[in-house]
């Protein structure tokens, strides 16, 4: 059972499923399904499928106007691969502007320690720690384009 306040995985078989139907929606639905999960048991279970997947991402457009949406999903492959190391979920944020440090409060993941709005920067500023490993985080949440984006550093 996942820890109290940490939520529950997508089922592996739904997000074999949603691979195959090689809709782009549902693989982006997977790729962030698979990107929250930290519980390693299943994400071993993708492991079998891992070239199928690979496959299937490469011969379709994901789309994605200002990030790309394949470099997500092969992310998300990376943490299936990693599953089988001692490799801590957060080692994910330090390689994509997609992760919120509020969203990931929310899933259990970090434990916000204190934040500061600079609004001559449009930016927002978080001290972020890693509830699995103690990892320390300084975050930059940047507003000033189309969508907010982030960058992770280690503290």
């Amino acid at each position: 059972a996942p820890a109290l306040g940490v939520r529950q995985c997508m089922n592996s078989s739904e997000i074999i499923e949603k691979f195959e139907s090689r809709d782009s929606h549902s693989i982006w639905e997977a790729t962030w399904e698979i990107l929250r999960c930290a519980d390693k048991t299943e994400l071993k279970k993708l492991m079998p499928y891992l070239k199928k997947f690979k496959e299937i991402i490469n011969g379709l457009d994901l789309g994605g106007a200002i990030y790309s949406n394949k470099n997500s999903a092969n992310l998300a492959l990376s943490h299936i691969e990693q599953s089988v190391t001692n490799i801590c979920h957060c080692s994910l944020f330090t390689q994509s502007p997609k992760f919120s440090p509020s969203k990931e409060a929310e899933w259990g993941h970090v434990s916000l320690k204190g934040s500061e709005i600079k609004k001559e920067l449009y930016e927002e500023h978080y001290d972020v720690v890693c509830n699995y490993c103690g990892n320390q985080y300084f975050v930059r949440e940047v507003h000033g384009w189309h969508v907010p984006w982030y960058e992770w550093k280690i503290a």
